[in-house]
């Protein structure tokens, strides 16, 4: 998980950006030739750009739209438990769930996006988060292994999703939206059979 240290991390991200940048420009001539693709069947397209932003850019673009907001939680991260928060945030979501998937790597777009999708159904503590997982996590994981997830087949259920199957157990109404229609069917005669 990255630190709070602002400057490591910058010093840590224009490595990778120059170790990456090569992958990252292939990637990005890749996305242009499959969207060019796509949309060559109903549009004449006589141009389709892309770019990779540059990495001082990079840097800057988080700074300005992320920096104060980390720095203001940097001491309040530091000495609070998730019990002692007011609302779920990134932090106190990653302090549960990095214990919960040890070596899972949670990337902060995603996981910003995660707890702001879990606050939309109502608000919740990080005291009644936790709650809810060590209720309920023991009864997914059964459910989770009964779906035959192997080697070849890894991301039949992620953490994401293993969390919105919890979040559905401990509340089926207040989370009912936080499975899709199939997942919660599937979930629904799995645990009526196995009640």
């Amino acid at each position: 998980m990255a630190s709070l240290d602002f400057g490591l991390e910058k010093n840590i991200f224009r490595e990778f950006y120059n170790e990456k940048l090569e992958t990252i420009e292939s990637a990005k001539d890749a996305f242009i030739s499959i969207i060019k693709s796509i949309l060559a069947e109903d549009f004449d397209i006589s141009a389709l750009t892309g770019r990779v932003k540059d990495r001082e850019e990079s840097i800057k673009k988080f700074a300005l739209k992320y920096q104060s907001k980390l720095e203001e939680n940097k001491e309040k991260v530091k000495t609070a438990t998730p019990s002692e928060s007011e609302v779920l945030n990134v932090f106190s979501f990653l302090a549960i769930a990095d214990d919960l998937f040890d070596g899972y790597e949670f990337h902060s777009y995603k996981v910003d996006g995660f707890v702001a999708e879990i606050l939309s159904y109502g608000d919740i503590t990080p005291k009644e988060f936790k709650s809810m997982i060590d209720e309920n996590f023991e009864y997914i994981e059964k459910y989770k292994k009964s779906m035959g997830e192997t080697t070849t087949r890894k991301h039949v259920f992620n953490p994401y999703t293993e969390i919105r199957h919890v979040l559905y157990q401990s509340n089926t109404s207040r989370y009912q939206r936080a499975l899709y229609d199939s997942q919660r069917n599937t979930f629904e005669k799995w645990t009526e059979a196995n009640d």
